[in-house]
């Protein structure tokens, strides 16, 4: 149903955003969404309400964009909620692992140049380069 009308499906499966099923739904909704119409697809996904829902939202848009714009994709990961910043960081510390940064030095500017927070590149940056032992 999803792929033959997908605004359909989104006013069909909002119906459950009570369940714990709502977020999972979502996700696989938007994921082939995206594909077929991307501005609507984020439309809707903007214009759910905070939560676990429209974070997996976010979470399933950053990783589409990895390979092919992941400058996209740490834009996408940063719109992830505060009640959910440890899936956030691990969102952006896949991007930065899989997008063209290679080097420490490339992934550090990529990370001082993402929309993340200060707090939030600080524990990126600590993540992806732990401090060695005796620093």
């Amino acid at each position: 149903m999803a792929n033959r009308s997908p605004q359909e499906t989104a006013e069909f499966i909002t119906e459950f955003s009570n369940t714990k099923a709502f977020p999972e739904l979502t996700k696989d909704l938007l994921g082939r969404w995206a594909k077929i119409d991307p501005l609507a697809a984020t439309e809707f996904m903007t214009g759910l309400g905070p939560g676990e829902a429209r974070d997996a939202t976010f979470e399933t848009a950053a990783n589409s964009f990895i390979r092919r714009d992941p400058i996209v994709a740490l834009e996408w990961a940063a719109a992830i909620g505060d009640d959910n910043r440890e899936a956030r960081i691990a969102v952006a510390g896949r991007i930065i692992d899989e997008g063209y940064a290679v080097t420490p030095k490339e992934k550090a500017a990529m990370i001082d140049q993402s929309p993340l927070t200060s707090e939030d590149r600080a524990a990126l940056k600590n993540t992806l380069n732990p401090p060695q032992a005796g620093q």
